[in-house]
């Protein structure tokens, strides 16, 4: 059976990347005549570089603030301070509270055309837009403000900019693009010594090659962000880089690899006070312990991670989490509650514009509805998910959703006939 690639989870400002599972296939059926159609897991990497998380925008506002500022200087620090607010919403997962004070920063940088203002602005602008799964709202934005920082000649920025907007093709699976960009960012971040982006690009580009299930080259890029981060003595990139080595462990089957440095991971992320970070690792954690087996083990990690999660009112946190917990009940065989997690992490998806989380869930919900006997559902679930596959072109996502259908066919035939 063809396997799923993953839906991601990004954070804005930290290194890593995130990712979904390998599929799951059922080898419990006894009533079946082919393997079940496969689970999908949420994994949680992290990447590198970016700030925010979107929002879809009004039109038409206009900004009263702005219009008490009366000199130059005045509107430059007004902007500033709308530009600041909209960092500290982001932070705290206000996402339409901040797009809506980055655009009044926007227009009052644009009205004193102050270059750089817009350029970050419309960079952060472009994060939110990618976060609410507006991809090509997001490129719209990046591109504007790579526009910019090239006539600036501001290559530091330009490098960052390049970083954006590989990830944003990265998670629309034109692995190629995404890979010329963040080549790109390296050959600049090399050039003037930019050691963190150096780091940023190296993660990023394994990133990819993960992607292509080329681990051992992932595993070396990997590495390479690592030893960066680890002379610098950056913790937060050290943390990102164990977690990611983890998931490179996993997927080589190593757990136990795995497990040590996602754990490693965890350590430094409760030292730093990293809560989204802690999230990732614990999520991490439990995909470790389900693929040995131990489903309690997993289900208390999901549980921890989807506690902070959801006091963060992190949704895409809570998205990821609800899957990972349905997955195990599914694997145990509690269809019902199974049914419920995967229900509750799709409306959150769908909330978010998340099409590659939406795919996944509805992969998941089709499965399900499978062992319940509800054949026609699952038939329509694994539509509904071929149909996001196919629009995203995700050619290993579109071949397992035809073999999922067939399988339900088949059974739906059987069930027909008897």
């Amino acid at each position: 059976m063809a396997q799923e690639k993953p839906c991601s989870d990004l954070r804005g400002g930290e290194r890593g990347d995130s990712q979904t599972l390998p599929a799951i296939r059922d080898q419990s059926d006894k009533g079946m005549t082919k393997q079940l159609s496969q689970l999908i897991f949420l994994t949680l990497l992290s990447t590198v570089g970016v700030l925010a998380n979107p929002v879809s925008f009004g039109e038409g506002k206009t900004i009263a603030r702005s219009l008490h500022a009366q000199t130059i200087e005045e509107k430059k620090q007004q902007a500033d301070r709308l530009f600041q607010e909209g960092l500290q919403h982001n932070q705290a997962n206000q996402f339409r509270e901040a797009a809506q004070s980055y655009q009044e920063a926007l227009e009052l940088y644009q009205n004193i055309n102050h270059r750089a203002g817009i350029s970050r602005t419309f960079k952060n602008l472009g994060k939110i837009s990618e976060n609410l799964g507006d991809n090509e709202q997001a490129i719209n934005y990046y591109q504007r403000a790579l526009k910019i920082v090239e006539e600036i000649g501001d290559r530091a920025r330009i490098s960052r900019v390049l970083n954006n907007l590989g990830e944003v093709y990265r998670k629309l699976a034109q692995y190629q693009k995404a890979m010329d960009y963040y080549q790109r960012s390296l050959a600049i971040a090399k050039a003037i010594d930019d050691r963190a982006g150096m780091s940023a690009s190296y993660n990023n580009l394994g990133i990819i090659y993960r992607s292509l299930g080329k681990y051992e080259k992932a595993l070396d890029y990997y590495q390479r962000s690592l030893a960066i981060d680890e002379a610098m003595e950056n913790r937060a990139g050290v943390s990102a880089s164990f977690n990611n080595l983890g998931i490179i462990y996993r997927s080589l089957g190593k757990y136990q690899e795995a497990l040590d440095y996602h754990q490693r991971a965890l350590v430094i992320k409760e030292e730093i006070s990293d809560r989204a970070g802690m999230s990732r690792s614990l999520n991490n954690l439990g995909i470790v312990a389900f693929s040995l087996g131990n489903y309690q083990e997993a289900i208390n990690y999901f549980q921890q991670a989807l506690e902070i999660v959801e006091e963060m009112n992190a949704r895409a946190g809570v998205a990821n989490s609800l899957n990972n917990l349905g997955n195990v009940a599914f694997t145990v065989g509690d269809y019902q509650e199974a049914m419920d997690y995967y229900q509750r992490s799709l409306a959150i998806k769908e909330e978010r514009r998340d099409r590659a989380g939406m795919a996944a869930s509805l992969n998941n919900l089709g499965s399900v509805s499978e062992r319940l006997g509800q054949y026609q559902e699952a038939i329509n679930y694994h539509q509904r998910s071929l149909a996001i596959k196919e629009e995203r072109r995700d050619r290993a996502g579109v071949a397992a959703s035809l073999n999922n259908l067939g399988n339900v066919s088949e059974n739906l035939g059987k069930y027909q006939e008897a």
